[in-house]
């Protein structure tokens, strides 16, 4: 059994490095960031927080399961949990940070519920995935990643 340390270890790093790309990418939505590549050191607390959600979300998969190794053996219905918690937490961030003026929407950014659309499925696309992708890059290659 792969160990599951270095399995959410890889899960988180990948998590990290996706939101960093996907932040900057989404820039043009919000007023007054500036991207990373030009000094915007703001750009990466977005991805720190998302980071924490994985961990988060990681550790309550864990407790339902009452199973700290359940990466390795995730299904993809446990991928699918992740993704709707991701949701869930992408969207009341979202309303969190713009009703407290943490940040703010370009005028016309089209929203959902109070939420811009990249931002709300950001999480329920990001955190399967590099949970997926960590279970590609870690475990042996006569190991399928996950079970349907």
């Amino acid at each position: 059994m792969v160990q599951f340390h270095r399995l959410i270890v890889t899960a988180l790093v990948i998590q990290f490095g996706v939101n960093v790309v996907w932040e900057n990418l989404q820039l043009g939505i919000f007023e007054g960031y500036t991207p990373v590549w030009q000094g915007g050191t703001l750009c990466l607390l977005g991805p720190l927080g998302d980071t924490l959600f994985a961990g988060i979300a990681y550790g309550v998969l864990a407790l339902w399961k009452r199973d700290w190794a359940w990466l390795a053996r995730a299904t993809g219905r446990d991928l699918l949990l992740v993704g709707l918690l991701g949701l869930a937490w992408g969207w009341a961030s979202e309303l969190v940070a713009t009703n407290t003026g943490l940040w703010t929407y370009r005028p016309g950014v089209a929203t959902l519920g109070g939420s811009a659309y990249g931002p709300l499925v950001e999480l329920a696309l990001t955190t399967p995935l590099a949970f997926a992708l960590a279970q590609v890059i870690v475990r042996p290659p006569w190991s399928p990643p996950f079970r349907i």
